[in-house]
């Protein structure tokens, strides 16, 4: 997934199934014989949102449909991710056991139209998106999300500069990721196509990929891991055009996507840091007050 490079997942299910089949085994030995194991007992436990629980095969039928909705080719990019954003909003009212196949099999026969897209009607603002994005950066560039990334410990006046300086997209800021200096306000001038094929392909293939191996309920609910998936694809895009922009280009290209990629796999996508309490208040009040999670989905960048 990092190098953007193998088969899909899917394409190895006999592969995976051979393993998960001998760790079966492995597990029905080690029961009882380690204190506390629950390897191979309960299915996991799935919530939509707090109070609301899902079924693991129920689960397990909206993970699929929402691969399957990322990878249809029919559709741009942004609209399959805000119709992304409607499946899951509207998942908690079909969790009742049982409730989840006839639902997405009438999603599907119908081409997801059925599907209403929570994206706000009025323009997106990139200010708004800025805002949401710049704890983000922030805290890969600090090294939060990644030992490899260091920068020292910055003082709070430090991190609130920088943090308004990528809001406002003015100024120059370091980029220890990239150990670069960036000229924030050259951004806004780099084109970004996001529903062009090439530059689309990278990004569904990590969405879809962390799905399947179900970095969406990782340690979270449904509709909290699809906030975090949201904070990915903005990210993506943030450093996407940030690389196009210290390359000197004036149009991202496929290479800056996969680097982008690179980056917030490695951090973000597997950082508890992300998914602890004070970061998670953190970011749901950004996405209560400042800009919703399917506002981030379109790209402000001119194509």
């Amino acid at each position: 997934v990092v190098d953007d490079d193998g088969a899909p997942i899917e394409e190895s299910a006999t592969d995976v199934q051979a393993s998960v089949a001998e760790w079966a085994e492995v597990g029905e030995a080690l029961q009882g014989a380690i204190p506390g194991s629950t390897v191979g007992q309960a299915e996991p436990h799935i919530l939509v949102r707090r109070g609301v629980p899902l079924a693991w095969e129920d689960y397990l039928t909206l993970e699929a449909a929402a691969r399957s909705l990322l990878g249809e080719r029919a559709l741009p990019l942004t609209e399959r991710l805000l119709h992304f954003d409607a499946l899951v909003q509207e998942s908690g009212s079909h969790a009742e056991p049982g409730g989840m196949r006839p639902w997405v099999d009438s999603l599907t026969t119908e081409g997801w139209k059925a599907l209403q897209p929570n994206g706000p009607q009025r323009r997106i603002s990139p200010l708004r998106q800025r805002a949401v994005v710049a704890p983000i950066v922030g805290a890969i560039e600090e090294g939060t999300f990644a030992s490899r990334i260091d920068s020292g410990n910055a003082s709070a006046t430090a991190r609130l500069s920088r943090a308004l300086a990528i809001v406002q997209s003015s100024g120059d800021l370091r980029l220890n990721s990239a150990d670069a200096i960036l000229d924030l306000s050259a951004m806004k001038a780099v084109r970004f196509a996001q529903d062009d094929a090439v530059l689309m392909e990278p990004i569904v293939r990590f969405l879809r990929t962390f799905l399947a191996r179900k970095g969406l309920i990782s340690g979270t609910s449904l509709l909290q891991g699809s906030r975090y998936l949201a904070l990915y694809v903005a990210t993506i895009r943030w450093y996407a055009v940030a690389g196009a922009t210290l390359a000197e280009h004036d149009a991202v290209s496929a290479v800056d996507v996969r680097h982008a990629v690179q980056l917030v796999e490695r951090t973000l996508s597997r950082s508890p840091s992300l998914k602890s309490p004070d970061f998670m208040r953190l970011i749901n009040l950004l996405f209560q007050w400042v800009a919703s999670p399917s506002a981030l989905y379109p790209s402000t960048y001119p194509v």
